[in-house]
């Protein structure tokens, strides 16, 4: 006699399992699937379709959009809500390529609407080396950051450089210290100087070209050259004033070369004896 097919407590509890692991099995692909479809439907209003329409590009003067835009790497097909991860990379790369540009910043408005706003730097002084004619359209702001501008420049004074210092890069020792006095002679007080030119080469001391009608030369030293500290600046400034003075004097004409190395003491250097 055959017995009934009966399953035993045992193979129902196993499929019950199996069925129970099918069942969250596909719950968990329906919630994926889900999730992938609902970060497509909102990723992809985010996307840059026409770049001219959708980026605003403000405080660009002489570095051109096309040149800041292609640098962030802003393209129809980017999308901005992944872009938007990387804006401090993105802006740390493109000030780093780009150094004529001083800030960089980014706003974004949803979905794909994106605001950006530069600010570039100024040139204070021209560069170039002693003895050098061609002009190699470095320039340096007052941050001391060296890069190239050649458009309204040309009535700049010029630091001479002991070395050249590569674009993107910032001055140091003779040269900042020549970017300094540059600064200093903006003051008001100092501009009647009419600096045209600091020649960094001597070690000891800065030599610099002045003077409107005539030009007139000048060694000056101050305590602290070069140095970023409050104190320096006044040495400066006081050394500068000194010099100006002294050339004030009716002694001006008939200097070939002031020597304000010395603190407190201005030295003419005569073509005829004093009397």
């Amino acid at each position: 006699m055959r017995k009934t097919g009966k399953s035993s407590p045992a193979a129902k509890r196993v499929r019950r399992r199996l069925f129970a692991i099918l069942g969250l099995l596909i719950l968990l692909g329906g919630l994926a699937w889900g999730v992938v479809r609902l970060h497509a439907l909102w990723i992809a209003p985010c996307t840059l379709t026409d770049v001219a329409e959708q980026i605003s590009l403000e405080g660009n003067e002489y570095v051109p959009s096309d040149t800041i835009l292609s640098a962030c790497g802003l393209a129809n097909g980017v999308n901005l809500a992944e872009y938007a991860r990387r804006f401090e990379q993105v802006r740390a790369r493109v000030l780093a390529r780009i150094p004529n540009l001083r800030t960089l910043d980014f706003t974004r408005y949803f979905p794909n609407q994106l605001d950006i706003r530069v600010s570039e730097r100024t040139p204070l002084a021209r560069l170039g080396q002693r003895g050098g004619t061609k002009r190699t359209g470095r320039v340096v702001d007052e941050e001391g950051v060296v890069f190239l501008r050649t458009s309204g420049t040309q009535l700049l004074p010029a630091i001479l450089e002991p070395t050249p210092t590569p674009k993107g890069k910032i001055l140091d020792e003779r040269a900042r210290a020549a970017l300094d006095l540059v600064v200093a002679c903006r003051d008001p007080e100092l501009e009647k100087l009419n600096l045209q030119a600091v020649d960094a080469t001597p070690k000891d001391y800065l030599l610099i070209t002045f003077g409107t009608h005539r030009y007139n030369r000048a060694k000056i030293d101050w305590e602290g050259r070069g140095q970023p500290t409050e104190k320096a600046r006044k040495a400066l400034r006081t050394a500068l004033l000194q010099l100006k003075q002294a050339v004030d004097t009716h002694l001006g004409e008939r200097v070939l070369m002031w020597n304000a190395t010395i603190p407190n003491r201005v030295f003419a250097d005569t073509q005829e004896p004093i009397r």
